[in-house]
């Protein structure tokens, strides 16, 4: 199976594509280094299909991050996941 993980060496990332692979997937993995997920053509180079993608990636950090960026965290995360949502359906639209 292809596999498409966002956050791929965060804290459940570099657990899962391990696991994944392990598993005989084919696995994609991006980190923020890779791929800005707050730009909206941050993913156009990826334009392989997958059969599943697994978005673990979150503008975040231990502690009292979230006490510390409420507001912004909440945004920021929302537009990673439209972005990556807006990827995944023109992704898909296209393939077919």
């Amino acid at each position: 199976m292809r596999i498409f993980v966002t956050g791929a060496t965060g804290f459940l990332g570099r657990s899962l594509v391990p696991a994944l692979e392990k598993n005989g997937h084919q696995v994609t993995g991006v980190s923020s280094l890779q791929c800005n997920l707050l730009r909206s053509e941050g993913l156009c180079r990826f334009d392989e299909r997958y059969d599943q993608i697994w978005h673990l990636a979150a503008w975040t950090q231990a502690g009292d991050f979230c006490l510390r960026h409420p507001g912004d965290q909440w945004i920021i995360n929302q537009l990673i996941n439209t972005n990556l949502l807006d990827w995944w359906r023109t992704h898909e639209a296209a393939a077919v």
